[in-house]
């Protein structure tokens, strides 16, 4: 019998066999999605393809019941902090337990946004959705891509931190909500609570042109 304590080891067998169960029963989405799951554990943060199976994942995701995907969630990120490259900055991402996040953007410190984890990937948001980031655990990075309410898009790489001045929280916080999404949304971070929809406009690839933006793009702060 697999439990699921089995579904989160690192111990790849007992959800390949589930998978294996899946397909059978005709449920291809969620066999596809476990198998793409192990993939992403499988990863090395130097992975030349680790976007493209983070992607893939996250859009198995979308088509799968959230209060089933929470078995499959790997230890929580909960209090943990993650710095590195976000764009051409430097970021650091603190996730508070409570499900709010913390963040520093360059020489600045905020907190108006709120994060949740699904498996491997870890979804966060600033300013009411202003900007919007998915990403995934890789060894003991983060690896995704954002986008924001303009289609601007970037790709970042944070990695585990434990060093304290990184993971103290600034006492020069900003905790102001910018953005033309501030209360339009009643946004719950439980993980089976989906996120109401509004128009978009259709992706486009990654260019260099697309990448670029200011730091106040990618916070979610517009210009006064």
């Amino acid at each position: 019998m697999i439990v699921e304590a089995d579904l989160i080891s690192s111990d790849p067998a007992p959800m390949l066999i589930y998978a294996d169960w899946l397909e059978e029963q005709q449920d291809h989405h969620g066999a596809a999605y476990l198998r793409t799951e192990l993939g992403v554990r499988a990863l090395s943060p130097r992975s030349e393809d680790a976007w493209e199976i983070v992607e893939v994942l996250a859009s198995l995701a979308k088509t799968l019941d959230r209060t089933w995907l929470a078995h499959f969630t790997r230890p929580s990120v909960a209090g943990l902090v993650y710095a590195g490259i976000n764009d051409k900055d430097p970021f650091t991402a603190r996730f508070l337990p409570d499900g709010t996040l913390n963040y520093t953007q360059g020489n600045a410190s905020y907190q108006n946004g709120t994060w949740w984890q699904v498996g491997s990937l870890i979804y966060w948001e600033l300013n009411r959705f202003f900007v919007e980031y998915v990403g995934a655990l890789i060894g003991d990075h983060l690896i995704g891509a954002a986008e924001n309410i303009s289609s601007m898009r970037w790709e970042f790489d944070l990695a585990a931190t434990s060093d304290p001045t990184m993971i103290e929280i600034p006492g020069d916080t900003n905790r102001q909500i910018y953005g033309p999404e501030t209360g339009r949304w009643q946004k719950s971070i439980a993980p089976v609570m989906a996120k109401p929809k509004r128009r978009r406009k259709k992706k486009k690839p990654f260019s260099s042109a697309r990448r670029a933006g200011s730091a106040g793009a990618r916070a979610g702060c517009r210009p006064a």
